[in-house]
């Protein structure tokens, strides 16, 4: 029993792990999209490339 429990504990904190990796990675993915399907030559996509970068990073450092 003992050893079934430290199963379920351990499935528990890898899913717990998983579900913090998911925002950033989906802030990548917007990042990488935008950076991809729009210009980078009007300042305007640049701004907003730049501010889901530092999104991002505040992301990342709250987890």
């Amino acid at each position: 029993m003992s050893k079934q429990l430290n199963q379920v504990n351990q499935s528990v904190n890898q899913l717990k792990e998983a579900r913090k990796q998911i925002p950033p990675a989906a802030a990548r993915a917007v990042i990488d999209s935008v950076s991809i399907s729009e210009p980078n030559d009007d300042l305007f996509s640049q701004v907003t490339i730049f501010r889901l970068k530092n999104c991002l990073s505040r992301l990342e450092m709250n987890l």
